[in-house]
């Protein structure tokens, strides 16, 4: 599993120098003005989590999009930048929030990846089925309907990209091993409503799903079809860029990085401000209301459990 923003793909464009400078001024500035802590739009602290404020002292860090680690492995310290979402108050010195949805969606993400940077990594297993099948219809939908596929490579690519999404909660999936790939495939039949034996088959001629260039390469040669060509990343990104508003470099980091999937998911579930996304219609294609309620509150149980100072 990626554990951090900036690892994915699309991030990649951010250099290592860019990223070292960050740390560099950040720990730098902390002496001047320690980073508070980040709190929800309702007051609750979210332990081990910090942002840089909109205030004089902190004005050499340079703006950053996503959240850094400051802290060891084992002992996260998330840093995001308030000053997206906070405007600074001089004659109170205090900071007004001024994105609420925004900062709440960053509230619930930042709560999930703690979850997984103190070692609980298979916790996005325990939210249930809507995940993945949310996930499987978002990611290949786009390409169904584009290329005007055939039944035969819909589920084909139903199959990889539900694989894809179990690899990212159990590493063993993305390796090529069709033992350990045969004995999973009456999940993905589950997820996806595809035949076990037509899983089974599919799967056993597909290499690594271990990044979602490995995804994307799966999806273009071995879906049965040729209609869509060797597809690059920003084919697929092209494709699901504007799925959470104008949110795009989190939908391209949601590709890889579960914390931010499983926010945009619960947001767009739990916040009616997210009613309208992509994200949101492919989860009521998939999902009755009893399951929609069941998985916000999973996830709530499990952001929760992040808060300091919440009865």
């Amino acid at each position: 599993m990626i554990l951090l923003p900036y690892q994915t793909k699309i991030c990649s464009t951010y250099s290592q120098a860019f990223l070292d400078k960050l740390r560099k001024e950040a720990n730098k500035a902390e002496l001047s003005l320690p980073f508070p802590p980040v709190k929800t739009p309702n007051g609750v602290t979210i332990k081990d989590c910090y942002f840089v404020t909109p205030s004089p002292e902190h004005e050499d860090i340079p703006m950053f999009t996503q959240y850094i680690d400051l802290g060891q492995p084992g002992k996260p310290k998330l840093l995001i930048d308030g000053r997206r979402y906070f405007k600074y108050e001089p004659r109170s010195g205090t900071y007004r929030l001024v994105a609420n949805n925004d900062w709440s969606f960053e509230c619930v993400r930042l709560s999930l990846n703690v979850t997984t940077l103190v070692g609980d990594e298979t916790a996005f297993s325990r939210l249930g089925d809507l995940p993945a099948k949310v996930f499987n219809r978002w990611v290949s939908g786009p390409l169904i309907t584009r290329y005007q596929l055939p039944p035969e490579s819909m589920q084909a690519l139903y199959v990889i990209t539900a694989f894809y999404y179990y690899a990212m909660l159990m590493p063993e999936l993305g390796e090529a091993n069709p033992e350990t790939r045969t004995q999973f495939a009456p999940v993905v039949s589950r997820i996806t409503g595809v035949p076990p034996d037509f899983v089974a088959d599919v799967i056993s001629e597909v290499g690594p799903l271990n990044n979602v260039d490995d995804l994307i390469h799966a999806m273009s040669t071995k879906s049965r079809q040729e209609r869509t060509g060797e597809l690059k990343f920003k084919d697929l990104y092209l494709l699901l860029s504007n799925s959470f508003f104008a949110k795009r470099e989190e939908v391209g980091i949601a590709l890889e990085h579960l914390p931010t999937y499983i926010a945009m998911l619960y947001m767009a579930v739990a916040d009616r401000s997210y009613r309208k996304t992509v994200i949101m219609q492919r989860a009521e294609q998939v999902a009755r209301p009893h399951e929609l309620k069941s998985f916000t509150d999973l996830t709530f149980g499990l952001v929760s459990q992040q808060y300091l100072n919440f009865e």
